[in-house]
């Protein structure tokens, strides 16, 4: 691998710390009961999984993984951050906009 292949991942692992994975926990930590329950903190938590996941769609459009040609550990990181949300509040009507992220 190259430095460009592993700062490709660290970049796509930093972007899920700092884009995805906290506005999915806002999303679905009052679900669970972790967290206490604002629906202005939902929104705005939606609305941010949304771009998180149209980066996503966007670049899996051309893509089959996130980095190269198989799975790294980028891959993994995002897909352990999306199971819950996929199982809990990714409905049918939402998942629909996200066929890449679906495949992927």
């Amino acid at each position: 691998k190259t430095h460009l292949h592993e700062a490709t991942v660290d970049s796509w692992i930093e972007w899920d710390s700092e884009q995805l994975l906290p506005n999915v926990e806002a999303w679905i930590m009052p679900i669970l009961g972790y967290r206490r329950y604002d629906s202005d903190e939902e929104v705005v938590a939606k609305a941010l999984t949304r771009r998180a996941l149209d980066r996503m769609e966007q670049h899996l459009l051309l893509n089959t993984y996130l980095v190269g040609h198989q799975i790294t550990l980028a891959d993994i990181t995002i897909a352990s951050t999306l199971t819950m949300p996929f199982r809990l509040v990714f409905d049918a009507e939402f998942r629909e906009s996200y066929p890449n992220v679906q495949r992927w």
